[in-house]
C-alpha cells in the first residue's frame, strides 16, 4: 500500500490596488476554514515587492485526494468559496505541485 503524496497548491492572483485590502481581509477570514480542514497542512499568502498587485497563495495539502475529494467535497468548501469568490476572476494561475525532496530554510 502506498502513502498518498502531499501536494502544494499555488495560486497566483493579480489584484487591483483598490481591492487589495478587501482581498487580504477575505483570506484572513478564509484562514479559519483552512485551519478547520484536516486535509490542509498549512498555507501562506505573500505579496510582490516589485508589483504590489501580484499575490501568491500557497496551500499545503496532505494529498491530492484530501484536497480535491476531501476539502472540496466537505461542508467547509462552500464557506471558503463564498469568501474568495469575488477574486476568482483575478486568478492568473492555479496549479498543484509535488515535492522533489529538496528544501531548506534558515532561521525559520
Amino acid at each position: 500500500m502506498t502513502t498518498p503524496q502531499a501536494i502544494t497548491e499555488i495560486i497566483r492572483y493579480k489584484i487591483p490596488q483598490d481591492e487589495a485590502a478587501s482581498f487580504e481581509s477575505a483570506y484572513r477570514q478564509a484562514e479559519a476554514v483552512l485551519q478547520a480542514s484536516p486535509n490542509c497542512q498549512g498555507y501562506g499568502l505573500i505579496r510582490s515587492d516589485k508589483d504590489s498587485q501580484n499575490y501568491l497563495l500557497t496551500i499545503f495539502w496532505a494529498s491530492s485526494a484530501g484536497h480535491l475529494g476531501g476539502f472540496r467535497k466537505s461542508d467547509l468548501f462552500p464557506k471558503f468559496l463564498d469568501l474568495i469568490r469575488p477574486y476568482i476572476p483575478m486568478i492568473q494561475e492555479m496549479e498543484h505541485y509535488h515535492s522533489t525532496g529538496m528544501s531548506g530554510r534558515r532561521g525559520a
